[in-house]
């Protein structure tokens, strides 16, 4: 399963720790921050596809949208990729082995 905390630094704690994902079938997560918004995207063994799951915090990670699927993929695939662009946009950038390189829009819902 996947774990995700907040660390402060000047206290040596971490705080606001929830299981993203328990099942064992999740791994590979990947963070980032922008803009007051916190992504996070792990790949998913299931139901014989490999899905990539998205949840997004808007208060720095106290809590989190409910997980959904943003691709999917039956063949074989790469880990996914959280970037942000020249316009500021946030991506995933995945590559499978039946549909190629995508790079994935993160559309945020205010």
């Amino acid at each position: 399963g996947i774990y995700y905390g907040l660390f402060d630094v000047k206290q040596a704690t971490t705080h606001h720790v929830f299981s993203v994902d328990a099942d064992p079938g999740a791994s590979h997560p990947q963070v980032i921050q922008f803009n007051n918004i916190t992504y996070l995207v792990w790949k998913k063994f299931e139901n014989n596809a490999t899905h990539l799951k998205l949840r997004v915090s808007k208060d720095s990670g106290k809590h989190w949208s409910l997980p959904i699927s943003i691709a999917i993929s039956s063949g074989v695939s790469d880990h996914p990729l959280l970037i942000i662009n020249e316009t500021s946009k946030p991506y995933v950038s995945w590559h499978t082995k039946k549909q190629g390189y995508q790079l994935i829009p993160i559309h945020v819902k205010n």
